[in-house]
Formats: C-alpha cells, sequence, structure tokens
C-alpha cells in the first residue's frame, strides 16, 4: 500500500558533501594539522623527514587540490617561484612524493648511480610517457637517502646560484 503523501516525511535539501577525511573533500580546502592527520605515525615521521630537508633549503609550501586521483596535495616551491620542487600525495594508504621532470633536470642526474626504484620514477615521468610526473611511494623503511639526494638535487637545479 502506498502512503498518503502527508504522511512521509521528504529531505528537502540534500546533505552537503564531505568526504571521508580531509584529503578527500574537493569542495572545503584542509589545513595541513587535519591532513596529515590521516597519515599513521610511521608515515608521518618519513614526511617529517622529508619537510625537513624542504625547509633546510626554505621552501614553502601551500595545499591545492589536484583531482580525483591525486586529492589535496602539498606543493612545495621555492620562494618568489612558480617552479616547483615537488607535491607530497597524503593519500592515507600510499604516500607519495611527485615531482615534475624536465629534459634539462633529468640531465643533471647521475641516473646510473641511483636506485632501480628511483630510475623507474624518472623514466615514469620521461618520453615516451605521457606525463611529465615522477612519483615515488614512501616506505618508511626503503630509499628515504634517495629521495633526499634527489630532493636536494631538484632545489639546486631550480636555484644553481645558491648554496
Amino acid at each position: 500500500m502506498i502512503p498518503p503523501i502527508g504522511d512521509t516525511e521528504i529531505e528537502t535539501t540534500p546533505p552537503m558533501y564531505t568526504g571521508s577525511t580531509s584529503w578527500e573533500d574537493e569542495f572545503n580546502e584542509p589545513d595541513l594539522p587535519s591532513l596529515l592527520s590521516i597519515l599513521d605515525e610511521e608515515l608521518t615521521q618519513c614526511l617529517g623527514h622529508i619537510t625537513d630537508i624542504l625547509d633546510q633549503h626554505g621552501a614553502v609550501h601551500s595545499l591545492s587540490w589536484y583531482g580525483i586521483s591525486w586529492k589535496w596535495c602539498i606543493e612545495y616551491r621555492l620562494p618568489k617561484s612558480e617552479d616547483l620542487i615537488l607535491v607530497i600525495i597524503t593519500a592515507p594508504e600510499d604516500l607519495q612524493i611527485a615531482m615534475p621532470i624536465t629534459d634539462a633536470f633529468l640531465k643533471t642526474l647521475p641516473t646510473k648511480n641511483m636506485k632501480r626504484s628511483v630510475r623507474d620514477g624518472l623514466e615514469l615521468g620521461s618520453p615516451p610517457y605521457q606525463t611529465t610526473w615522477a612519483s615515488w611511494s614512501i616506505n618508511p623503511a626503503y630509499l628515504l637517502d634517495e629521495y633526499e639526494d634527489l630532493i636536494k638535487r631538484r632545489v639546486r637545479f631550480l636555484k644553481p646560484d645558491k648554496d
């Protein structure tokens, strides 16, 4: 039996969308502490190591929405520069760093001396692939020294007259 119209309540306003975490909510820019709160302690420590390196070089950060795949990310740049050093993808299940790759930057790297997984990330950001982004998952026990060296080289590339 169909209930009479007057006996049912109808929601007249749609509920406001909220993502399940601050990282997923495209319509509400999170603050940095809420974005980092979704990471477990081990990943937070790894991220702290990476951000310490960036801070030592005077990098500044901002938050930007990178679409449904990367969602809210932390961008790092040198002060007064439009060039990105890197982007931190704060996915709780797969913390990553991504770096824009150009031929000029790639030519400055000693790729033969780098670990295979670092080289693989660089290759995926180069032709013939259709992207200019290299990315790596951050594993707490693996390759932090390699990432540190790569970040320092990226900073030196973007400001060769300094340091």
